[in-house]
């Protein structure tokens, strides 16, 4: 059975420290944190959205956008960027009380 999965559907939000970070969720089981690439207009249910499906069969899954991209917040990072990020994605799975997760980028 095929189930259709919408951006506006599965749109939430959530507060990684004091970043609003959007993010679309599906699925059910292990943790799994998708992460779009850097390029303009990036977001990650336009870069995931032909995967979903089939990592929804067996994961939890988290098209995050990153802060900067899509709807989350237009932050400023003026610390060295990838170490901000990463923070930002720890405060992001401690809001949603995740201890682990895989994750899967794109560039």
């Amino acid at each position: 059975m095929t189930t259709t999965f919408t951006e506006a559907a599965t749109s939430k939000f959530a507060n990684a420290g004091n970043v609003r970070i959007h993010y679309n969720e599906v699925g059910a089981g292990p943790v799994m944190i998708c992460i779009h690439g850097g390029g303009p207009g990036a977001n990650s249910w336009s870069t995931f959205t032909s995967n979903i499906e089939e990592f929804a069969r067996e994961h939890r899954v988290l098209l995050v956008d990153l802060p900067q991209f899509g709807k989350s917040a237009k932050i400023a990072i003026d610390d060295p960027q990838l170490t901000t990020l990463a923070s930002i994605m720890n405060d992001f799975m401690a809001e949603l009380k995740i201890g682990s997760a895989a994750f899967v980028g794109n560039s």
